[in-house]
């Protein structure tokens, strides 16, 4: 037989319900197969006693009851892997003896306990799984939180399910056990009440605002607060939150009120000037990394650690604050691009430009390092500044490379690093200021340049009212490279840099500028420095691309590249057969429509795009995107279209439908056999061109009647003849 509700069993191991410890069994529906337990998870804690003596203390438990096979319970029972635990009654504080705040807390639980255990409701909480709902229902309707009504529950299970006792608040629990004074030489805390509690009806002894106490207390709690980061005026509320109240004793509560004469925000930051010292309080609202970048001391500079051209170049990149048009179509907008700019870091030389609309990537990065490594008079040609040339001398491999964490952070910075045997470097995070060389060209770029052309963005955020920057928009991405490379060229040229020049230096008559420090460099500091020819630094840069041979030319992704020499390439004549050639491909960044690909014999050999672009002079991603728009466009007009064609294809089946129906009738009225409908076609087509010619048709004209008869015209003409005159007699016809 299953015991009552409010029964304390206790499982012992290797019981088959699973369980192992003490439960109550809190409810029993007699129809079901199961009944439902509550763990009690401190039954150390909970003493029980047949008279009474000390009190239960229930444990802070929020869990809910859970199921349990009656079958396996009894089981249980007989097999005595299961006990009933007897209990005995518990003292309970009668309502009439509680009086003020302990009354009101009883009659608030006992409302609440006795909603929840109406047999109904429980049922509903154990068996439906609506144990939540009813919780936070119950907590919504009398103002207290869910986890108060959950501990009331476990309460009332664990002590007895007896509302009184769960109701009652047990301030007998509370406290410590007692133990030995310790006398004023023993413990360095202050003996006594504590300063902040007085007596009702009395004033405190309020000490001035620079006495010893309060910097004791500013410095304790600049010691143990957790707003250590926080603003000075954060810390200062907290501070008086914790330490600018008193607490006064009444009869049935504790009040709290303000102090009157209490530190002022201003003399809190005196305080804490004088405790921390001049630089541990301007550090200490601040971050580490922005101290370490911004405020330390700078006692040299990079320039110190680096002996001649070429030991270090530092490549970084940025979304340039102008936006572009597209250089096939003025009209239309493309957006910011990205500007990528490599330095040396001994003279201080702009040596490497890539710009792009592509975001910032590896595929861009090497493009703008093979650009510093090579000869640029290709590109300058390109660009029609060829008259400034001597302004970017030409590159070579440097010693290292010096990025931040972001595209050459990779597999493929390494694998590019081994490739053309350099050692790449990478700055430590949120320290910008190691490659301040290259981070602060964009910000004299922006100052110098792009901030006074149309389309400039000038500030982070737009006023309503103002006119959109990006309707002033006028430059193609070709125009804006020449304005980054004449502003480059201005500054390798014309840049001062006096406070860099050596005595050799000054002896050798050098120009006190980026570069006239790198030439005097490559030719007194550096001997035979590695160089990279053209095909070679495509080689070694550029990704390598598949090219697909077929007949039409060679194509590398969607464009087509033509070549003289492919007329007797062995590869575009087995293509026209269907077989298929592995061929490599690189494109050249100097030249956008130029490319070179590899046979298989290791040489490279140059092929020129064949695009459908205008004469405009545009870079490779003008003609990317102008074939993309033009895709685009042919999709737009198939879909405006679509009902105009599908007109015209309804017309068209109704012709066939008509033309096939009166054929049909026609074969129905004037049978005939194939070969009837098949023959005498000349006497057909003569018959349609005189109906044409709105002339009554007459057989004797029909060249076939004619030979068929085998009939001779007057004057011994022959059958030949009359034909041919009745073919020319048409043809003049026709010609009138």
């Amino acid at each position: 037989m299953t015991p009552a509700p409010g029964t304390l069993i206790r499982f012992q191991e290797g019981s088959s319900t699973k369980l192992s410890g003490l439960y109550r069994l809190v409810f029993d529906l007699q129809q079901s197969f199961f009944v439902y337990v509550f763990q009690i998870k401190t039954p150390e804690k909970i003493i029980w006693s047949t008279n009474g003596a000390k009190p239960k203390r229930p444990s802070r438990s929020v869990s809910m009851p859970h199921p349990c096979s009656r079958t396996l319970l009894t089981n249980d029972l007989k097999s005595g892997h299961a006990v009933i635990i007897p209990e005995g009654e518990d003292k309970l504080l009668l309502p009439q003896e509680l009086v003020g705040t302990q009354l009101s807390i009883y009659k608030r639980n006992s409302g609440i306990l006795a909603k929840l255990t109406d047999p109904e409701i429980l049922a509903e909480m154990l068996v439906l799984d609506l144990w939540g709902k009813h919780i936070k229902l119950i907590a919504q309707e009398t103002g207290v939180h869910h986890l108060l009504v959950r501990r009331l529950l476990s309460r009332y299970f664990e002590l007895g399910m007896n509302i009184g006792n769960a109701s009652a608040s047990r301030y007998s629990n509370c406290g410590k056990s007692a133990r030995a004074k310790k006398t004023r030489s023993e413990t360095k805390k202050k003996l006594g009440r504590p300063s902040k509690l007085v007596k009702s009806g009395h004033r405190p002894d309020l000490a001035g605002t620079n006495s010893e106490r309060f910097y004791q207390q500013v410095k304790i709690y600049l010691d143990t607060n957790s707003l250590k980061k926080a603003s000075t005026a954060a810390q200062y509320r907290q501070f008086k939150s914790n330490f600018g109240i008193q607490l006064f004793l009444t009869a049935n509560k504790i009040e709290k009120v303000a102090l009157e004469n209490f530190l002022t925000e201003g003399q809190f930051r005196n305080l804490k000037r004088k405790i921390l010292g001049e630089i541990n309080y301007e550090k200490a609202t601040i971050s580490t990394n922005k101290v370490r970048m911004s405020n330390r001391a700078m006692l040299g500079s990079a320039q110190d650690q680096i002996s001649y051209p070429g030991h270090t170049y530092i490549i970084d990149s940025t979304i340039a604050d102008v936006y572009l048009v597209s250089a096939f179509d003025r009209t239309l907008l493309l957006g910011r691009p990205c500007v990528y700019i490599v330095i040396d870091a001994f003279s201080h030389l702009i040596v490497g430009i890539h710009v792009t609309m592509e975001s910032a990537s590896f595929e861009q990065a090497r493009i703008a390092l093979y650009r510093s490594m090579t000869d640029r008079t290709q590109w300058l040609d390109w660009l029609g500044l060829s008259s400034w040339k001597n302004s970017f001398p030409r590159g070579y491999r440097p010693t290292h490379i010096f990025a931040d964490r972001a595209e050459l952070l990779s597999k493929n910075g390494r694998a590019l690093a081994a490739e053309i045997k350099t050692t790449l470097s990478i700055s430590a995070p949120y320290r910008a200021d190691w490659k301040g060389l290259v981070e602060r060209q964009f910000g004299i770029l922006n100052e110098e340049t792009l901030h006074w052309v149309p389309g400039a963005v000038r500030a982070r955020f737009q006023h309503r009212g103002e006119r959109d920057v990006r309707l002033d928009a006028v430059l193609t991405l070709y125009e804006f490279t020449k304005l980054i490379v004449l502003h480059a060229a201005r500054r390798n040229s014309y840049h001062i840099m006096s406070q860099h020049i050596t005595a050799p230096m000054c002896r050798a008559g050098t120009e006190a500028t980026p570069v006239g420090l790198y030439n005097f460099g490559m030719q007194n500091l550096r001997s035979a420095p590695p160089v990279f020819k053209h095909l070679d630094a495509l080689s070694s840069f550029m990704e390598p691309c598949q090219v697909v041979v077929n007949k039409t030319g060679f194509y590398i992704g969607q464009q087509r590249y033509l070549a003289p020499w492919m007329k007797e390439e062995k590869s575009l004549l087995l293509s026209t057969f269907g077989k298929k050639v592995d061929v490599i491909g690189y494109r050249d960044p100097d030249v956008p429509e130029a490319a070179y690909c590899s046979l298989g014999d290791g040489e490279l050999r140059y092929m020129k795009i064949k695009s459908k672009h205008t004469d405009d002079i545009a870079t490779y991603d003008d003609i990317v995107d102008f074939e993309a728009y033009n895709e685009l466009n042919g999709k737009e007009h198939f879909a405006t279209t679509m009902p105009e064609k599908t007109e015209i294809d309804a017309m068209t089946q109704s012709i066939v439908g008509d033309a096939t129906k009166a054929t049909k009738q026609a074969h129905k009225n004037n049978p005939k056999s194939k070969s009837e409908r098949t023959a005498h076609l000349d006497k057909n087509r003569v018959a349609e061109k005189a109906r044409e010619l709105n002339k009554q048709y007459d057989p004797s004209e029909d060249p076939s009647e004619q030979v068929s008869a085998n009939q001779t015209s007057p004057g011994n003409e022959t059958p030949e003849t009359m034909v041919n005159a009745f073919l020319k007699k048409i043809s003049q016809k026709d010609r009138k």
